[in-house]
């Protein structure tokens, strides 16, 4: 017995040992690790990156951009059943310790000490204060040095900052799946709520995400996420948080199909990009992308779909008129037409082109003896396309175009894959993707707030932005400015201008330009508003000879169409500019003559509330004033004629409403343009291969350009009826009635501007 006491008694006396020698080492460790931990302020005061939003006027979401789909939200704003499934899942204990759990620390030990060789998953103890300090301050390497700092560091956070704070600040960073950083963003992404609306069971799947979002994805793993709700559900259940029944009603509940709301893909795509563009250019990149930016735009979504169907519309018309190129694909030989099993899936695997959009994709399975094409869609039904749906689709030869199809089958065959459009309830009619392209630009003609921007026929297909960052040859449509100059010096609308043939001395050694004709020769002596109305070339050439291009120049410059006129050719807008910068020289025109600066972009507020840009009014008084206000309603008069009896009267002479506008086509008839305004809205719109090359023959402005601002501005007018019925006659001018060909004056005629007093 002696022996066995002496031998009890040496084992525990080097147990003390030991455990005095670990304890020493331990709190060396602990010493030398406190001693070089960081600093735990920073995290209090650390803001996440946030997402920035891009609002329309009316407060429609346009687009989201961020780093990481993120929302900060203070604590108050996050409703308690949502903190408690949190802290219920996490750290049941997360009110009461001091940053570490030491009692979870030993359960986590002794489990797994027994699932070591068992082959179970291994459990840790990290509380809610010990994951903000690892995502926040020392990462995750999986070593015992970075845990005991992780403790040490949790203990110094708690202490420096308050439960609450670190609670939120773990509420806003946790990665919750579908790209969402964040209990608010994760709301958006999983069930489109706030997260005021959240109800037990999507808090309750919320809080079961930081185990690992991608295993209980509730769409590709619904088993696990629903086990891992009920989890969460039986946690906040026994913490007293919610009744077992409660509970159970919550488990019964259905899983959400995430909203997967994308970050950086703005609805309206060039519009919202090009205010992205703006905000990089002004405050940089990640301003934009982390600082939870909220920008007021002047879009009016009305007027944004507007432009877009318009536009579409406008280029798919002209793209009909020279013919139909094919189908996009053709099913397999092989295949049974009469059986949706074999032609349906052969018919999803043709991909359909960018830019169809709203259009679907049908095969054509057959013909029937009234003529109409038998269509398969990808949903597997069945629906037919009679010719009425297909009469432009005229074949393409080496010849030129072929006749008007009497029938679907002159243009098409079994096995075609085409693209169809439903022009009225089941009834179809045949689409195809045009080569060429446009721009539509809408403004307001007082302030100059972009109200519309339709870049191209589908920012799917392209994201370049023809309106804003294309600059083209405007042709005709300069001509204004050469007579408003013109009207500023003394001229007027009655005044006589010779349209015939001139050659002109450009200096330099060059060959004297000898510019062309608008139908042949000339029409001798005619007036200025004749000269414009029907754009007449010759005239308007010698006008800006007369002129001078020094004054000429000027006004260009003065309205911000150029910065200066090298040539004699500009006359005949021979120069480049983009469609927003002419737009904008319209609207001056259209608000008697003040400047104006095109602006996307309203206000600008950080997430503090602070205001980093607003959008600066321009008085419209003199100090604005670019150009005399006669001369101004004086071209105006002339350009409403442009559409009542000029270039444009085709397309939008039966427009009962205030229009004026001028008509553009370039040499070879490269571009086509319109671009006009009522007594509020300016519109541009312009037409043209991304590669320039010819649009045809007969492909002018007011037959390519100008239907499709005539669509626009007819729906535009009906959501906002025009502020007036007619355009003002400014102080100092007066309404006279003229003899159309002379210009005298005349009992019955043309309604013309001229100066009450000689200027």
């Amino acid at each position: 017995m002696g022996f066995v006491r002496r031998l009890l008694s040496a084992v525990f006396l080097l147990g003390l040992i030991a455990a005095v020698l670990a304890a020493a080492v331990g709190t060396a460790l602990v010493k030398r690790e406190a001693s070089g931990l960081p600093s735990v302020s920073a995290v209090g005061d650390r803001r996440p990156a946030l997402t920035s939003r891009i609002f329309a006027q009316d407060g429609s979401l346009l687009g989201e951009f961020a780093e990481q789909n993120r929302t900060a939200v203070p604590l108050d704003a996050v409703p308690p059943l949502v903190q408690q499934a949190f802290v219920s899942a996490e750290d049941r204990s997360f009110w009461r310790h001091q940053g570490i759990d030491p009692v979870a620390i030993v359960r986590a030990t002794l489990s797994n000490l027994r699932n070591r060789h068992s082959g179970r998953r291994m459990i840790g103890a990290s509380t809610i204060t010990q994951q903000v300090v690892k995502n926040e301050l020392v990462g995750d390497e999986q070593s015992m040095r970075r845990k005991l700092r992780e403790a040490l560091l949790a203990v110094h956070l708690e202490r420096e900052i308050g439960k609450r704070r670190v609670l939120e600040i773990y509420l806003n960073g946790i990665y919750l799946g579908q790209g969402a950083y964040g209990v608010a963003a994760a709301a958006d992404a999983y069930f489109g709520k706030p997260l005021s609306d959240l109800s037990l069971a999507d808090a309750a799947l919320l809080a079961a995400m930081p185990k690992g979002p991608a295993n209980y994805d509730p769409v590709r793993r619904p088993d696990a996420a629903l086990a891992r709700r009920a989890y969460v559900l039986k946690r906040m259940a026994e913490d007293g948080a919610v009744s077992p029944e409660q509970a159970a009603a919550a488990q019964s509940e259905p899983l959400p199909r995430p909203s997967g709301h994308p970050l950086g893909g703005p609805a309206d795509g060039y519009f919202a990009e090009e205010v992205r563009r703006q905000v990089i250019g002004t405050l940089g990149a990640p301003t934009l992308y982390r600082g939870g930016l909220t920008v007021r735009t002047s879009m009016d979504p009305q007027l944004q779909a507007l432009a877009e169907k318009a536009l579409r519309e406008g280029l798919s018309e002209y793209d009909r008129r020279h013919g139909w190129s094919g189908p996009i694909g053709t099913l397999p030989s092989g295949t049974k037409f009469s059986d949706p099993a074999s032609w349906r899936p052969a018919l999803l695997d043709v991909e359909q082109p960018a830019g169809a959009e709203d259009w679907r994709t049908a095969a054509v399975l057959g013909f029937e003896r009234s003529g109409a094409a038998v269509l398969g869609m990808p949903d597997g039904s069945v629906a037919r396309m009679a010719a009425d749906g297909m009469r432009w689709a005229r074949r393409i030869t080496a010849r030129g175009l072929g006749p008007e199809p009497r029938s679907p089958r002159d243009a098409l065959r079994q096995g075609d894959v085409v693209l169809v459009a439903e022009t009225a309830p089941g009834q179809f009619g045949l689409r195809q993707i045009p080569q060429v392209d446009g721009a539509l630009v809408a403004m307001e003609v007082r302030t100059g707030r972009v109200l519309a921007v339709a870049g191209g026929f589908s920012h799917e297909r392209s994201s370049f932005d023809r309106a804003i960052q294309s600059v083209r040859q405007p042709g005709s449509a300069f001509k204004p400015f050469v007579y408003l100059t013109a009207f500023q010096n003394g001229w007027d609308p009655t005044s006589p201008v010779m349209d015939s043939p001139v050659s002109i001395d450009v200096g330099g050694g060059a060959p004297r330009w000898r510019p062309g004709a608008d139908g042949g020769g000339g029409w001798g002596l005619i007036t200025a508003r004749r000269a414009l109305e029907n754009s007449r070339n010759l005239a308007s050439v010698r006008l800006l000879y007369e002129l001078g291009l020094d004054q000429v120049g000027e006004t260009a410059r003065r309205f911000g169409v150029y910065d200066s006129l090298p040539s004699f050719a500009a006359a005949l807008g021979a120069l480049e500019v983009s469609d927003l910068r002419l737009t904008a020289a319209y609207a001056m025109i259209a608000n008697g003559g003040h400047r104006l600066t095109p602006t996307l972009i309203d206000s600008i507020v950080g997430p503090d509330g602070a205001v980093t840009a607003r959008r600066a009014d321009a008085p419209m008084d003199e100090s604005a004033r670019i150009a005399d206000p006669v001369a101004v309603a004086q071209l105006t008069s002339v350009l409403e004629g442009v559409v009542r009896r000029g270039t444009a009267a085709q397309s939008l002479g039966r427009i009962p409403l205030p229009i004026a506008g001028k008509t553009g086509t370039t040499n070879d008839n490269v571009d086509a343009w319109f671009v006009g305004f009522t007594p509020d809205i300016a519109v541009g719109v312009h037409i043209g291969f991304d590669r320039p090359e010819p649009l045809g023959p007969d492909e002018f402005g007011g037959r390519s350009a100008a239907p499709i601002f005539g669509e626009f501005i007819k729906g535009a007018l009906a959501l906002h009826p025009p502020s007036a019925a007619s355009f003002p006659v400014p102080a100092g001018a007066k309404a006279v009635t003229v003899d159309p060909a002379s210009g005298e004056p005349s009992a019955s005629g043309l309604r013309e501007i001229v100066r009450a007093t000689p200027p």
